[in-house]
Formats: structure tokens, C-alpha cells, sequence
């Protein structure tokens, strides 16, 4: 049953604050059906517990329930089998759900990500002079692997992973020819809005790649590169073992990388060139491939 069938066929009368909630589920959908619960009450300025609340009003058993349902009104989330359906045969820890799930989330991501955004994010990465790298612990894996393509292509680096006073004095170098790239991955992290304010402050561009569809981040940063990952929440009761992987976000990075190889081939050839003649001065094996940064 399709959200909009449920809310046709309720008779349970329906709060000011469910006619909202609903209005903006029916209006966002393709937004909507990635949100946790605690972003939908946000977005729409009620309590968590209303959006639950809701969700059994409708008939459904959770709110997660609810969202697996609202897929049946996106056409081409409908074609993709329920996230739940999966959990609750078993199979979802299988080698073929796992590659299955991955695949359909990787393929999703033009859907959230023109080639446009991406070239424009990349070109502003083009004339930094230095790029800071911050994020929450669930992106420090991406941090290191991103810090470590720039270097690598010639940027200056600089990496924050947490909020306090390394996050300050590292701001405070940024200048007006700096990028800073952060990630959100399940959450916002409380170190964003005042990184982007700091740096909108001092006129640096912004980029966040984040896995957190129509959250509207304040203040918006110049560049937001937002796609879903493969696994949501589970609908059985906690603790279920539902991991969700870097893939995603992972992909965003190689082509945002593979976006500032084509904008610039000259300058980057010669800058992989340069490392490669480094590698050699040092004694390191293998190098850089013939000029592809690994």
C-alpha cells in the first residue's frame, strides 16, 4: 500500500500537524523517502515522536514502514524491491542482496547529481590554494582517501575531524582562493554551519557531499553534492545489524577527481609527472601508474 493510498483510506482523524507532515511527504517525495524521521520533523517543525505518531495513524507498523511504502509513489524507486522485504526474508546479509543494493544505489546517483554540479564543484577546487578537508567519524576514511588525492595532484591539504580547538585554529588560515570540502554522513555535523558561515565569511567556496537527500543545510554551502547510500534503517527493532557502506560517497569523490583531470589535463600531467620523478628520488615502489593518481 502507497502512502498516498494509506492517507486516502484512513478514518482516524488527523492533526494540523499531520495535514503538514503529510503535505510535505506527498510534495517531496523523492526527497522524503531517504529521510530519517528526525529530518522529516524538522523539516516540517513538529516532534519526532508526531512523525511516528503519523506513521501508525496510517496503519503502518513504524515510521520506517511508512517511508518504504512512500516508494510505491516515485516510479522508479517502485521497480527497486523494499529495503524491508529484504530485511525480513533473511537475505539481506547475502554476497547477491549486498552487490544488488550497492549497485542500484550507485546507479541512483545522476538522479541526485547532474555532471554540471560536479564540474562546478571541481572547478572551483581548480584555483585553491589550499583545501580544507572536515567532516564527522563516519567520514574519516573519505577524509584520508580525499586528502590524499589532492596532495597528490599538487593541492595543499589540510584535514579536521572533529569540533574544537583544531577546527578553530585551522579556519582561521583559510583565504578567499581556499576551498572547503566537508562531509555529512547520517547526521550533520555540529562542526558544519559554523565552517560554512566561517567560510562564507571570508569569501571561500564551499563544497559537502552528503548522503542526506533535501536536507536543507544552514547556512547552504556554495556546492552541495547529496546522493543516497544503499542502506537505510532497519525496520526491526534495534540493534540489527544494518551497515551502510562509503560506496556512494566514495564514487562522488573518484569523480570529482576524475571531473579536475579533464578540466585540466596539461596542468595535472605535469604535476603526476613531478611525483612520479619524487617517487623515484625517494626509492618508492611502484609510483603513480604512468600518471593516474592511485
Amino acid at each position: 500500500m502507497s502512502l498516498q493510498a494509506a492517507v486516502a483510506g484512513s478514518k482516524i482523524p488527523l492533526s494540523p500537524s499531520d495535514r503538514r507532515l503529510i503535505q510535505f511527504l506527498v510534495e517531496n517525495p523523492r526527497d522524503a523517502v531517504f529521510m530519517p524521521a528526525a529530518e522529516v520533523a524538522r523539516q516540517c517543525g513538529v516532534h519526532e515522536s508526531t512523525v511516528v505518531r503519523l506513521a501508525r495513524k496510517l496503519g503502518f507498523d513504524s515510521y520506517y514502514a511508512l517511508r518504504e511504502a512512500s516508494r510505491e509513489d516515485v516510479p522508479t524507486l517502485a521497480r527497486t524491491p523494499s529495503r524491508v522485504e529484504a530485511l525480513q526474508d533473511g537475505r539481506s546479509h547475502t554476497l547477491e542482496s549486498i552487490t544488488r543494493l550497492e549497485s542500484e544505489a550507485l546507479l541512483r546517483i545522476p538522479q541526485f547529481i547532474s555532471q554540471t554540479a560536479l564540474d562546478d564543484a571541481a572547478a572551483a577546487l581548480l584555483g585553491a590554494r589550499q583545501v580544507l578537508l572536515a567532516g564527522n567519524h563516519y567520514a574519516a576514511e573519505l577524509i584520508a582517501f580525499l586528502e590524499r588525492r589532492l596532495r597528490r595532484l599538487g593541492f595543499t591539504t589540510v584535514a579536521v575531524r572533529g569540533p574544537g580547538q583544531d577546527v578553530a585554529e585551522k579556519v582561521m588560515s583559510l583565504a578567499p582562493d581556499d576551498v572547503v570540502i566537508a562531509f555529512a554522513l547520517r547526521t550533520v555535523p555540529t562542526l558544519l554551519p559554523p565552517l560554512v558561515r566561517h567560510a562564507d565569511s571570508v569569501d571561500v567556496k564551499s563544497i559537502v557531499v552528503t548522503d542526506l537527500v533535501g536536507t536543507r543545510l544552514q547556512p547552504a554551502p556554495t556546492h552541495l553534492l547529496a546522493a543516497p547510500r544503499a542502506a537505510e534503517e532497519s525496520a526491526r527493532p534495534r540493534p540489527f545489524p544494518v551497515s551502510r557502506t562509503l560506496s556512494v560517497p566514495m564514487t562522488i569523490c573518484y569523480a570529482l577527481q576524475q571531473s579536475l583531470l579533464n578540466q585540466a589535463p596539461d596542468r595535472f600531467s605535469q604535476t603526476l609527472e613531478r611525483l612520479d620523478q619524487a617517487y623515484l628520488d625517494f626509492d618508492v615502489e611502484g609510483g603513480t601508474g604512468r600518471g593516474t593518481p592511485r
